[in-house]
């Protein structure tokens, strides 16, 4: 019977363990997200200005509005639109 608690005692400290283990990954997770989300903003950003760059400024027109479907091959139908 004994043997039988021990092992018991066993998993339960191993399980903590694991838990311990996963909370450490999920926060080291969250620091990465965020500095990966920071390069982003500093990637997309003038320096001088805190303005959008060139880049964000083709993301926006890419991701927003009706103008996101344009491509070079309707070039024509997306002028019209403009």
């Amino acid at each position: 019977m004994e043997s039988l608690l021990a092992v018991v005692d066993r998993l339960v400290e191993t399980n903590e363990a694991i838990k311990s283990k996963l909370r450490e990954s999920r926060d080291r997770i969250m620091e990465q997200a965020s500095e990966i989300q920071s390069a982003e903003d500093l990637a997309s950003t003038d320096a001088l200005t805190q303005i959008g760059n060139r880049r964000r400024f083709h993301y926006e027109l890419a991701t927003s509005g009706p103008l996101h479907r344009c491509t070079l091959r309707r070039r024509r139908v997306c002028s019209d639109l403009w």
